[in-house]
């Protein structure tokens, strides 16, 4: 009985690493879209962000999408005329 348990106990260890390793793997692997280029500003994501695809779903994130748009669009210093 202490045999199997101890099987059972080192298998379930075994299964556990290898589901974290796998969800680390993914969660740290890049897209690639972004490392050519290094950082990119907030103005080229909004460019990049393709809308018809990818429309906010929500009233509330049309409005922050929006928000972000307007941002970009005037982000000038206070006192540049």
């Amino acid at each position: 009985m202490k045999k199997n348990l101890g099987k059972l106990i080192a298998g379930l260890l075994a299964v556990a690493i290898i589901v974290l390793g796998v969800f680390f793997y993914i969660n740290n692997k890049s897209d690639g879209i972004f490392e050519k280029h290094g950082k990119s500003t907030e103005a080229e994501i909004l460019i990049e962000k393709n809308l018809s695809t990818y429309y906010p779903g929500t009233q509330r994130e049309v409005v922050r999408m929006y928000y972000r748009i307007n941002k970009c669009c005037y982000n000038l210093p206070l006192f540049q005329v």
